[in-house]
């Protein structure tokens, strides 16, 4: 049935929590919770440096809380069981609870508690900083419940409202919460800075929709990868990565950042591997991890040294 059922059946709490939670994905929230502060001190010479430690612990638990009841509700509907079977036994990215590693009624607990604790977080700064946080967590804990939850199943209509989700998700709601938390106050900058790690992350989905295609058009799991075609879907991926980070010098262009935020492009050969392993003719299943991979550190890359750009600034 499995990866080693050995190791699978030696696995204590803590590995199975990292396997199912996803937890290797994390840097993708604290990248844009990072870039949020850090325009809050170029834009306004505002720093808490334990307000940025609570955002990004508050922002992990929301990301992980969000990735469980993916798994639950990809789980029930059928989608992860189609890939249990479709994929070899030794595939990297098996799941946890259609092989009996995590109980279905255990992974929904795990959630419901990491999405408590991040909402005692938002609930801290909603009276140390100001209300606006309620709306934000609130929207965030929404797009991430609802991804894939009945009735709403965003990421399965079709309509590219899950890779919405994600722009949301990894853009504007962390970028601007952690901006927030730190001044008080939001400003029209903070959402135009929000934009590139919006656009990146959403890649790394769209890139990793490409290892599930075969068992998404199974179950009738319509992402926006499904309904371009693996070609057009890696070709769409490519020109959000160009937009996103031509939004950023076309901020740095008309003074809008400063120079220091051309610091970002040091991550550009990351950038080009990404686009070489996009353009490769022939792709297996491991092709497209190696994409995956390959985007997720491209796009982490960008963000974080855009946010060091904009503290040295």
């Amino acid at each position: 049935m499995i990866v080693g059922r050995a190791e699978v059946s030696h696995m204590n709490l803590l590995a199975k929590l990292v396997r199912l939670t996803r937890l290797q994905f994390t840097p993708v929230v604290i990248a844009p919770v990072v870039v949020g502060a850090a325009a809050a001190w170029s834009f306004e010479q505002q720093f808490n440096p334990l307000y940025l430690l609570l955002a990004v612990v508050g922002s992990v638990l929301l990301h992980l809380a969000s990735n469980t009841i993916d798994d639950v509700f990809d789980y029930t509907a059928g989608v992860d069981k189609a890939s249990n079977e479709m994929f070899p036994p030794d595939f990297p990215g098996w799941k946890v609870i259609p092989r009996g590693v995590v109980t279905l009624g255990n992974a929904k607990l795990y959630s419901y508690a990491m999405f408590g604790v991040a909402a005692l977080i938002g609930l801290f700064f909603t009276l140390t900083v100001g209300y606006l946080v309620v709306v934000l967590v609130a929207a965030g804990v929404f797009l991430g419940y609802f991804y894939t939850a009945p009735p709403l199943r965003l990421d399965f209509r079709g309509k590219a409202l899950g890779e919405a989700s994600i722009f949301l998700s990894f853009g504007l709601i962390p970028v601007l919460g952690s901006y927030y938390v730190q001044t008080g106050h939001l400003i029209p900058l903070a959402a135009l800075i929000s934009i590139p790690s919006g656009i990146l992350t959403t890649t790394v989905l769209m890139n990793h929709n490409q290892i599930f295609f075969d068992p998404y058009v199974k179950t009738g799991k319509r992402t926006l990868t499904i309904i371009l075609g693996r070609e057009r879907g890696l070709k769409a991926t490519m020109l959000l990565t160009i937009i996103a980070q031509l939004t950023v010098a076309a901020a740095i262009l008309t003074g809008i950042l400063p120079l220091t935020a051309l610091l970002a492009y040091l991550a550009l050969p990351l950038t080009l591997r990404q686009f070489r392993l996009s353009m490769k003719r022939e792709k297996t299943i491991p092709d497209y991890a190696a994409l995956t991979q390959a985007t997720f550190v491209a796009d982490i890359a960008f963000c974080l040294l855009l946010a060091a750009g904009l503290f040295l600034s």
